[in-house]
């Protein structure tokens, strides 16, 4: 079966989609799925091999079309650029499709789902995000089936589209499991071996909260150091500036190469998980991919309590703490620092568990769905 993997993004990108989309193309093509990444000619300043920069087997083939690049527009046009670029990636699409005729198309973006399905019956879209919208709503009663990643998402969706699957988010095992001593991984990163690092992983938009662990360090003791790794230029600059202050000890670490997360886990003394109490994509409708990181690296969690993490984690396998309060944050980091075999029984019941949230099983369940999901007739 055909399985063509539609993603209007510039690829490699420093954001996160792009590792789940990597991630999950050579995971499926191990199904015994024939997979085809469909993205447009964008620009984008990683030039290295998607292969190569992801981590992932060059088991399934890439199609770049040409397409509207109007990121240098992007402060004039703002989302209508974003709507003419699906609109012509769309197009680019639909001649693609009707040639190679491919059974299944698949899709994280609904405006790119709902285009396609005028052309095409045999269509999924795998969605983060909810929306009220009518458009969004239209589009979710077009597809065949919807994959969603927390229960709140599903409950959601299903007023709209009977067919859902859950499957929260994954980590590749191999990646992240690897044997390297704390003390070792702090030295290949040139951090202090004399303090604790408390790290932090990810993007820093408003509301992943992550202002928060940068405020609750003003409560950590001087031989503590918190490190956000990761974020665009922009995001940083906007970080820095909601966090000023000369009494917070953070160090702010940026973009790095994706290879390189495993190790910045590893040097972890703790690891932190912020989400923001104020956003219903916080509370109820994110799966961030770190979160089963963390659990892979064999480092205690301290994680905002919200809905959405409570999926995965609870008290047996994470510290968990007020969400948007610096004092409880700091109080759960010094927890995990100060008791050390409370951290080492949640740190191995999280690894323990995180096993079952490989990507190589979220891609059987997400086949075997896609499969069951009525016949797939050739594209007419």
């Amino acid at each position: 079966m055909q399985l063509f993997y539609l993603a209007n993004i510039r690829i490699p990108t420093e954001k996160a989609h792009g590792v789940q989309i990597a991630k999950m193309c050579a995971a499926l093509a191990n199904q015994d799925l024939s997979v085809t990444l469909v993205v447009p000619k964008k620009f984008t300043p990683l030039k290295e091999d998607i292969f190569n920069y992801y981590q992932v087997k060059s088991n399934f083939k890439i199609i770049r079309l040409n397409s509207l690049n109007l990121i240098s527009w992007d402060f004039l046009l703002g989302r209508l650029g974003f709507y003419l670029e699906t609109l012509v990636f769309n197009a680019r699409v639909k001649r693609l499709v009707k040639r190679l005729k491919p059974e299944i198309l698949y899709t994280r973006e609904h405006l790119l789902a709902n285009l396609a399905g005028r052309y095409h019956k045999n269509i999924f879209l795998e969605t983060h995000v909810y929306s009220g919208s009518r458009f969004y709503h239209k589009c979710l009663k077009r597809v065949k089936g919807v994959v969603v990643i927390t229960h709140k998402l599903k409950e959601q969706v299903q007023k709209f589209q009977a067919n859902v699957l859950l499957a929260p988010d994954g980590v590749d095992l191999r990646q992240f499991d690897i044997e390297l001593d704390k003390h070792e991984a702090k030295r290949k990163l040139g951090l202090p071996q004399n303090e604790a690092a408390v790290v932090y992983l990810g993007h820093l938009y408003p509301w992943k909260g992550a202002e928060v662990l940068a405020r609750a360090s003003a409560f950590l003791p001087l031989t503590c150091r918190v490190y956000f790794t990761g974020g665009t230029e922009n995001d940083i600059i906007k970080f820095k500036s909601q966090v000023k202050s000369e009494n917070l000890r953070v160090e702010i670490i940026g973009h790095r190469q994706y290879q390189e997360m495993p190790i910045w886990l590893k040097a972890a003394d703790v690891l932190v998980l912020t989400g923001s109490a104020e956003t219903d994509l916080s509370k109820h409708y994110t799966s961030p991919m770190k979160l089963f990181e963390y659990m892979a690296a064999k480092r205690p969690i301290v994680a905002s309590d919200l809905p959405s993490f409570r999926e995965i984690l609870n008290e047996s396998r994470a510290i968990l703490v007020k969400a948007g309060d610096p004092q409880a944050m700091a109080d759960g980091v010094k927890m995990a620092l100060t008791h050390p075999a409370l951290s080492r029984q949640l740190s191995d019941q999280a690894y323990l568990d995180v096993q079952k949230y490989d990507w190589q099983a979220r891609a059987a369940r997400i086949t075997q769905f896609i499969q069951h999901s009525e016949p797939h007739p050739k594209v007419i």
